[in-house]
């Protein structure tokens, strides 16, 4: 009764300092670390506004800076992993915006067709169930071999000018990027962590030399170095791999099935990521909705044209595999279509948490809802043992509000849908690929 008291008695006005509650639990977090409170835990946070910021620090570059230089603060290998949720008529630039650089989260958009409980469920899930933190990635070419950095770009790629990977040392998002140089020798990937069953793929493009490969069989073309901690044992793991020129197919009829197969789905995904970016991008400088939606077209045609060229070269009864992860990427691209072809001042945010999702694989509430209204049978990113979390949490919430007599109506609505997640996940299992 006293708290109901005190909610009855607060007074609405307009106003949303995102800057002043960030600030205050970085703060928090740079506290505990510098009085050695706790020690081995993860440092996370979830932000979930409904409102455009308007007071405090509203320019995205001026707040990340500012987070950044807090976040140096606690100390190297230390940083603040923040997932955004946000909902209302807004663009919500700034909440993206930090997003895409302080988390290897999507970007959360909820509306009146979201679950809400579930899909706050999802980002304390991620951390709870995360096996690795602070992952860097290096990747080195050798002798004249070459890699087009610019066919390589994604979210996790770090900048030129930086000496270390980490927190605050990534590029813009993909449809922002610029590269001076298209083909290098090195390039560096930061993840900030990264849960259990879930998978990432780096694409590289590489350009052999002109000189006789013959001669180079037996020398090292690329090493890829991977550091992360494992947060079971809070430990610095390293792990290094050198592959020999011997082990790089010099042309596509070389590659094996199920190399063509994943490298087809990884092209059909990150084709479909520009779409999405570059038709919000559109909106974003106010240009008419038909442009938008004919780069969504046309990203829908070279999606099917490139699939059908990777199913002319392998066997029909594996075509399955790849056709079973682009049909999901159509039916989002599609659902963005119906978007744009309707569009408010939420269609902006709703794609580019669409797009955000695929580019980083991870589950998002748009486009698990999109999906889930196709007859698709695979759900993108949402992974059994994650699915099968948010089943034991909502037995969890089922049993508080038996307790507390509480109407349950709506959480075992949620539980259905979770069991019909389970059930589609578990169903595309043999055709989930085991690469990271």
């Amino acid at each position: 009764e006293f708290a109901l008291k005190i909610i009855n008695n607060i007074q609405p006005f307009g106003g949303t300092n995102l800057s002043g509650g960030i600030e205050e639990a970085i703060n928090l977090f740079c506290r505990e670390k510098l009085t050695g409170n706790r020690t081995n835990y993860q440092n996370s946070m979830v932000i979930f506004s409904d409102g455009d910021a308007n007071e405090g620090i509203t320019n995205p570059n001026q707040l990340i800076n500012k987070m950044i230089d807090q976040m140096n603060l606690m100390g190297k290998g230390n940083h603040v992993n923040i997932t955004t949720c946000a909902s209302g008529r807004h663009r919500h630039n700034l909440l993206y915006r930090i997003s895409e650089e302080f988390s290897s989260d999507a970007f959360y958009f909820i509306d009146d067709s979201s679950s809400i409980e579930l899909d706050m469920i999802k980002p304390l899930i991620l951390r709870k169930t995360a096996v690795a933190s602070d992952i860097k990635i290096y990747i080195d070419c050798h002798q004249s071999l070459q890699m087009n950095k610019n066919k390589m770009m994604c979210n996790f790629m770090c900048c030129d000018d930086d000496d270390q990977v980490g927190i605050g040392h990534r590029n813009a998002p993909m449809d922002e990027r610029s590269c001076h140089y298209s083909h290098c020798q090195h390039v560096e990937y930061y993840i900030h962590d990264l849960a259990e069953s879930m998978v990432k793929h780096l694409t590289c493009y590489l350009k052999l030399p002109s000189t006789d490969l013959q001669a180079l069989q037996d020398q090292t073309a690329v090493t890829i170095e991977l550091i992360y901690r494992d947060l079971f044992t809070n430990k610095i793991c390293k792990r290094k791999l050198a592959i020999p020129f011997s082990k790089l197919p010099q042309h596509t009829l070389q590659s094996t099935e199920k190399s063509l197969i994943l490298s087809g789905q990884q092209k059909a995904r990150r084709t479909a990521c520009y779409g999405l970016h570059h038709a919000a991008e559109l909106l974003q400088r106010g240009k008419t909705t038909r442009q938008s939606i004919r780069v969504l077209n046309q990203t829908i045609d070279d999606i099917r044209q490139h699939c059908q060229g990777v199913s002319d070269m392998i066997r029909s009864e594996s075509s399955s595999c790849l056709t079973s992860y682009v049909n999901p990427l159509v039916d989002v691209l599609q659902h963005c279509l119906k978007l744009i072809d309707s569009p408010s001042k939420a269609t902006w945010a709703k794609i580019k948490a669409l797009a955000s999702s695929l580019e980083r694989e991870m589950p998002t509430t748009t486009a698990t809802n999109a999906v889930n209204r196709s007859n698709s049978d695979t759900v993108l990113f949402q992974s059994v043992s994650i699915t099968a979390k948010m089943h034991e949490l909502l037995d969890n919430l089922l049993a508080i509000y038996n307790q507390k007599g509480l109407d349950q109506d709506a959480l075992e609505s949620y539980k259905l849908q979770i069991k019909h997640l389970l059930l589609k996940a578990c169903q595309a299992i043999p055709q989930q690929s085991a690469t990271i």
